[in-house]
C-alpha cells in the first residue's frame, strides 16, 4: 500500500470492527456460500430455490437455522435477501447465483477478511476486545461512584 491508497478509512474500519463483533462463525459460512460462483450442476435444473441451494452448500446447517442467520445478516446489512425470496421457486440459475445478494458492507467485510493478514485481524480483534473491557470497567466505575454518592447522601443528606 502506498500513501495515496492507504486502505479503508477510519469509519470503514470501525464499521468492519462492529460487524466482526456482531457476526458469528455461522454467519461467515452463509456469507461464503452466498459468494460462491454457481456450480454447473446447480445451473442445470429447471427450477430451484435459494433455500435449497444454501442447504446443499451448507449441509451441516438445518434450514430453520439458515433462515435465522439470513434474517440477522439482513439486520446487520451484510446482505439484501428477504426471507420470502428465500423460499420462492425460481429458475435454477436465479437460485444458484447468489452473489448479487451481498451488500456493499458485506463485500467490505469479505475484502477485509481476504486481504488482511491473520496477524492484522488478530490485532484488530484484540484492540476491540480491550475496548470492550475498558468500557465495561468504566461502566462498573460509574456504578460504584453512583452507589458511593447515594450511600453518602443517605448518611449525610446535606453534604453530598
Amino acid at each position: 500500500m502506498d500513501i495515496e491508497h492507504a486502505g479503508p478509512s477510519y469509519d470503514d474500519q470501525r464499521a468492519i470492527l462492529r460487524l466482526l463483533d456482531d457476526v458469528e462463525p455461522q454467519h461467515m459460512l452463509v456469507l461464503r456460500a452466498l459468494a460462491e460462483q454457481p456450480r454447473p450442476e446447480e445451473m442445470s435444473g429447471m427450477l430451484g430455490s435459494i433455500t435449497g441451494i444454501l442447504q446443499r452448500r451448507l449441509p451441516g446447517l438445518p434450514a430453520p437455522r439458515i433462515d435465522e442467520l439470513v434474517i440477522s445478516m439482513n439486520d446487520f446489512r451484510i446482505i439484501n435477501l428477504t426471507s420470502n425470496r428465500m423460499h420462492t421457486t425460481m429458475t435454477a440459475g436465479g437460485a444458484a447465483d447468489l452473489r448479487s445478494t451481498i451488500s456493499p458492507s458485506g463485500h467490505r467485510l469479505i475484502s477485509f477478511i481476504r486481504d488482511s493478514s491473520p496477524l492484522q485481524r488478530a490485532s484488530m480483534a484484540l484492540t476491540n476486545l480491550c475496548r470492550k473491557h475498558i468500557l465495561l470497567y468504566l461502566t462498573m466505575q460509574d456504578k460504584i461512584s453512583y452507589l458511593a454518592w447515594k450511600i453518602k447522601r443517605c448518611y449525610a443528606p446535606g453534604k453530598a
